[in-house]
């Protein structure tokens, strides 16, 4: 059976949520990245296709896609884009510099458009003459609601994902306005968290209409992941202000995988630098893709002691030394990591994983 799964970053996440719930099946599931021209061996991927879920969104995907899709429409289920422009006006457009920081490890580039600030880069460019700090103390001084209407802004982004919702079958939009001031349910304004992710995979599972069993789908949206690379992009103090977001305080760090966790104003000011760790990102990018796993760990060894309090250092530490069949390394690792953030639940995992094999040793 084949299973295409069309759509943004949500449906590399519910064909992870599929994988896990077909895994005992013979089967094959692919993400098909929309926004994209579509390959040659997609499209015949997507034309063999058994199931289809496709993403509903405001904007139509490529051409070629959507026509594929029209001679399918029984086989197709669908599932919803969640987004949340409200939160940051002043994102997509990208860092300066971004473009030229692409690479195989960082095919977006640093500080692309989902985690850039339109902000911050004016005032860069304004006050050029300026250090850092200053046009930091500007930025944070700045009020969104005296030059955008915020409630208005909110009341766009609410119409839009209700019709999105719809249109799929599922509104998760009731969720996003009960609890985004309480909990993050945004990495950034494209990116939703597990807490949104899974109803949505849920759905999507449901919609395949393969009589997979609550169970089976309660167990295979619970091994959500985010990708490797994965951003929470800060949120400007006068939207924390505004809308009352409760968790989004001054002193709140947001994660930055890998380079560890910063509070807004930290953010800026690597935002106007230009800062970032291309060595470590690599690192992990090889750590995975099992390449050069020797090399990735000293890199890792280096950053961990420049950072001992960077769990996805350690994390991703751990991940190296288990992948050299260093047991205790990674074991020490891991413990490490989950000493910072014990609420990391696929690090808890591997830790058993781990150990379990310790003991067969």
């Amino acid at each position: 059976m084949r299973i295409a799964v069309i759509g943004n970053c949500h449906a590399d996440i519910v064909a992870q949520s599929v994988r896990a719930a077909i895994r005992d099946q013979t089967a094959d599931c692919r993400h098909i990245i929309s926004y994209k021209t579509i390959s040659d061996t997609d499209r015949a991927f997507v034309e063999a296709a058994d199931r289809i879920l496709i993403q509903i969104t405001d904007f139509k995907p490529d051409q070629a896609i959507s026509a594929l899709i029209a001679r399918k429409s029984d086989m197709i289920g669908r599932f919803p884009l969640i987004a949340a422009s409200f939160l940051y006006p002043g994102a997509g457009k990208p860092h300066p510099k971004a473009a030229a920081s692409r690479s195989f490890f960082c095919p977006s580039g640093y500080y692309e458009g989902q985690l850039s600030e339109r902000l911050l880069i004016d005032l860069m460019q304004a006050h050029a003459d300026e250090p850092p700090e200053a046009i930091v103390e500007r930025y944070l001084a700045h009020d969104y609601a005296a030059t955008l209407d915020l409630d208005r802004l909110f009341e766009i982004n609410r119409l839009k994902m209700r019709r999105i919702g719809e249109a799929a079958g599922l509104d998760v939009w009731p969720l996003v306005e009960r609890r985004f001031r309480d909990i993050p349910l945004f990495w950034t304004y494209l990116h939703p968290s597990g807490d949104l992710l899974r109803p949505i995979a849920r759905h999507a599972l449901n919609q395949l209409n393969l009589g997979l069993t609550p169970a089976t789908i309660e167990v295979a949206i619970g091994e959500i992941k985010e990708p490797l690379g994965f951003s929470h992009m800060p949120l400007h103090p006068s939207i924390v202000r505004h809308f009352g977001i409760e968790w989004a305080g001054p002193a709140y760090r947001y994660r930055l995988m890998p380079d560890g966790r910063f509070t807004a104003a930290e953010f800026a000011i690597r935002f106007i630098t230009f800062a970032h760790d291309a060595p470590l990102r690599q690192a992990v990018f090889d750590v995975h893709r099992h390449v050069g796993v020797d090399a990735a760990v000293k890199v890792l060894e280096a950053a961990r002691a420049r950072s001992p309090d960077n769990g996805d250092v350690l994390i991703n530490l751990a991940i190296g030394f288990w992948k050299l069949g260093q047991l205790n390394p990674a074991i020490e690792a891991t413990t490490a990591a989950l000493e910072l953030d014990p609420t990391q639940t696929e690090w808890v995992r591997f830790l058993c994983i781990l150990l379990r094999q310790a003991r067969l040793v």
